[in-house]
């Protein structure tokens, strides 16, 4: 069945769904980023990035949230949450925090993205 209009709770929906269907595939695709134009980047809606050395990149949740638009402080209505891990030893016992910016509690390494947990409405959607 084709649906017409989809709401941002469906679009959670379907990617929870391919998230607990095939965790792997879902990660590949919130990771992956193309290189794209300026004038993409300056589309008002697409969530547009830069790669390391400044390239404009596009992946596919900034087209999926450009879909339902942005709220006033430009952020999309759809985000990903990943567990956050230790990057020098992922398996040590309390290595995992709340903040990627933060340092292990363990060992003090930088931290990095580990599992793709699921993807939820962003607090500042529901208030645009």
């Amino acid at each position: 069945m084709i649906k017409e209009v989809i709401s941002i709770e469906n679009a959670i929906e379907v990617l929870n769904r391919l998230n607990e269907t095939d965790p792997k595939a879902a990660m590949a695709l919130v990771e992956t980023r193309v290189p794209c134009s300026e004038e993409l980047a300056e589309d008002p809606e697409i969530q547009v990035g830069f790669s390391s050395n400044g390239a404009f990149q596009v992946g596919v949740l900034g087209i999926i949230n450009g879909l339902f638009g942005i709220t006033d402080d430009g952020f999309g209505s759809i985000c990903a949450n990943f567990s956050v891990q230790c990057s020098k030893d992922s398996t040590h016992e309390g290595s995992e925090s709340e903040n990627i910016l933060s340092e292990c509690p363990v060992c003090g390494s930088s931290l990095e993205l580990g599992t793709l947990l699921n993807f939820e409405r962003t607090a500042q959607s529901f208030n645009g």
